[in-house]
């Protein structure tokens, strides 16, 4: 069998049956040919086969959620992080809520407002790059966002009044 490149598009509801027939139809000629050598072969030859499949899935881009795009967004948001001295409290035996690491001396943190949890730097962007929830208390900061936008527009309808 040559190296042939077969596209299945995962996006199509007949795509697992499309990928099925595939590996059925290999597996068939692999057998066919393992019985027409093995009926003409030495049978102190042991045949071995290797098989490789390569699935290059990728996601589309627009459909991940990507609530905030980079670290300016999240600071502009939540406020910029705060650097851990020697004498900070989260040092005394507290952890992030996400990774359930404990916080080291020299490291960042950020508080949320909304419930006064702490988290280390990169786990809350991490996490606010997919979500737009505080991961604790689930308050929502594009909601919050939206909610000032309605305040500033109500504020304007009274001043031209």
């Amino acid at each position: 069998m040559d190296n042939t490149d077969i596209q299945i598009n995962l996006n199509d509801e007949n795509s697992i049956l499309q990928l099925q027939n595939l590996l059925n139809e290999f597996q068939n000629s692999v057998l066919n040919i393992h019985n027409t050598n093995a009926n003409n072969a030495d049978p102190n030859i042991n045949n071995r086969y290797v098989i490789e499949f390569e699935f290059n899935i990728e996601p589309q881009i627009e459909d991940l959620p990507n609530y905030f795009k980079n670290i300016k967004e999240i600071n502009d948001k939540l406020g910029k992080p705060i650097y851990i001295n020697k004498k900070d409290e989260v040092l005394n035996d507290k952890e992030c809520l996400i990774c359930l690491e404990k916080f080291e001396y020299k490291k960042y943190k950020r508080v949320l407002h909304c419930c006064n949890n702490v988290y280390h730097k990169p786990c809350i962007d991490k996490w606010f790059k997919k979500n737009s929830t505080c991961p604790a208390c689930r308050h929502d900061y594009l909601k919050e966002e939206d909610a000032e936008n309605i305040i500033v527009n109500e504020n304007e309808l009274e001043n031209e009044e």
